[in-house]
């Protein structure tokens, strides 16, 4: 694909067209789905996380369209691409906010004639570039709280867990697999810190808990229903709790953006 059909295919799904073509549209499901299926076969197949492109409006949309009206658990290595997105889109604004408040810094040190930023413009952008930051923690609950979920939902449905497990928690010297290569093999699993490694492993273990009790307890064959009746989602991994945080999340980080951009017009 040329760089100017996507150019357009992107242009094509103006943040207008998203609030109010779907709104306004006599039929919104067809609607919302035909934006959706636009966003996912022509613009995120064809474009690279590094090149900052799509724009964040249309990856906003294609990960809420994964969480409302509720998580499908087979969609959710999609979704975590999306979000993972939107966390170099978060990280990206981070270091702008960084590098124009040196910058204005050098410029009032020096007096220079350039443009600095006003003190309401500078308390903004330190005060959006403090939520961006905290933003990242939620990002990494939202993340662990998901692979839980399938995790889980997968076991429910009597089917094998093993590759989910290495793919989502990949903690050094819990496997029997070597385990080093797949936090560069997923983007959700980019820039991890030691204490989110941590995390991983720690939510890792409430599953292994739950399955534990499973194989003690050793009940009669149960359907699907009947195992999250018996053993319900740890807190953790409860779909409506995680698709209410991602939700929150991805309205705070798109306003703190636009609190950014806004300042500096």
């Amino acid at each position: 694909m040329s760089d100017s059909t996507l150019a357009q295919d992107i242009a094509a799904l103006s943040p207008r067209v998203l609030e109010e073509g779907i709104r306004n549209d006599d039929n919104a499901e067809k609607a919302r789905i035909a934006v959706y299926n636009h966003i996912h076969t022509r613009i995120l197949p064809n474009v690279t996380r590094e090149e900052c492109i799509p724009p964040l409006h249309v990856v906003l949309y294609a990960a809420r369209a994964n969480l409302q009206p509720h998580i499908v658990p087979k969609e959710i290595p999609r979704l975590l691409e999306y979000l993972a997105t939107v966390d170099y889109a978060r990280q990206k604004a981070v270091r702008q906010i960084e590098n124009i408040l040196k910058i204005d810094t050098e410029h009032k040190r020096h007096g220079s004639p350039l443009t600095a930023l006003t003190s309401r413009q500078r308390k903004k952008v330190v005060e959006a570039k403090g939520e961006l930051v905290e933003l990242r923690k939620v990002y990494r609950d939202i993340v662990c709280g998901l692979c839980l979920y399938h995790v889980y939902e997968t076991g429910a449905l009597k089917e094998d867990v093993s590759g989910l497990l290495l793919m989502y928690f990949p903690v050094p010297g819990l496997w029997d697999e070597d385990v080093s290569s797949i936090e560069t093999k997923y983007p959700f699993h980019h820039n991890l810190t030691d204490l989110e490694r941590k995390q991983l492993g720690s939510t890792v273990q409430e599953y292994l808990k739950l399955l534990t009790k499973f194989i003690e307890d050793n009940p009669p064959d149960l359907s699907p229903l009947q195992f999250r009746l018996r053993y319900p989602y740890p807190s953790q991994g409860d779909p409506r709790r995680v698709a209410s945080q991602a939700l929150e999340y991805l309205e705070k980080l798109e306003y703190a953006i636009h609190v950014v951009e806004s300042a500096l017009k």
